[in-house]
């Protein structure tokens, strides 16, 4: 069935198609060599591409959840593992995005600034070895002065090896905290564990929170 696509969605399309087809020049490379596609990065913050779902006020595209799809579905095409892993940017990008439209809160509006140009990139790391569900923890946040001290262990880092911030969560008592912390933050340990044929460019791999503060 051929789609019938609109103007913007058309030059939206066309920009993941650009970029496709540069990327899927050394996709099998990358897979093969388990290497993360730093290149393609570099490509999606030059055309912008970082910032699809980024309001356009706040210098983005301001992609809707349909052009999200359709754009995500062509560079697909050229790398599959690019594709799933800046989806770990743009769709929780797309998802503040949102929150700062219903408050206006200004720091929500400095982080999809930087990633409208390129500044952050940002990934949702969450998951838990046997524990699927977000609304509980095995990790562990410790009430401390000013903050928290969280220790525990995440898996499926996917986009660990090039983001800025990241989203993760932990278990306060009787609560699950949702908070970003920095690629750097003091504390932080990646380990080389993802090898998964046709996605072993996305790097999903394991980490470890040791003592960790969170403000």
């Amino acid at each position: 069935m051929q789609r019938i696509l609109g103007p913007r969605e058309r030059s939206i399309v066309e920009l993941a198609g650009r970029l496709a087809d540069s990327f899927a020049e050394r996709a099998a490379d990358h897979d093969r060599d388990a290497t993360f596609p730093f290149e393609n990065y570099d490509e999606m913050r030059r055309e912008g591409y970082l910032g699809l779902t980024v309001p356009e006020e706040l210098g983005g595209m301001g992609a809707s959840l349909r052009e999200l799809i359709l754009a995500q579905e062509r560079l697909a095409m050229g790398c599959g593992a690019t594709a799933l892993a800046v989806n770990m940017h743009v769709s929780p990008i797309a998802q503040l995005a949102s929150l700062w439209r219903a408050s206006g809160d200004e720091s929500l509006a400095d982080v999809l600034r930087r990633a409208a140009d390129g500044r952050l990139v940002y990934a949702s790391m969450s998951a838990e070895a046997g524990d699927p569900i977000l609304m509980s923890s095995s990790s562990v946040a410790t009430p401390v002065d000013g903050g928290y001290r969280v220790t525990g262990k995440k898996i499926f880092g996917t986009e660990s090896a090039v983001c800025t911030e990241f989203s993760t969560r932990a278990r306060a008592g009787d609560e699950v905290l949702f908070f970003r912390l920095p690629r750097d933050a003091e504390g932080l340990r990646f380990k080389q564990t993802w090898d998964t044929l046709g996605m072993r460019a996305t790097q999903s791999n394991d980490f470890e929170l040791e003592d960790v503060f969170v403000a």
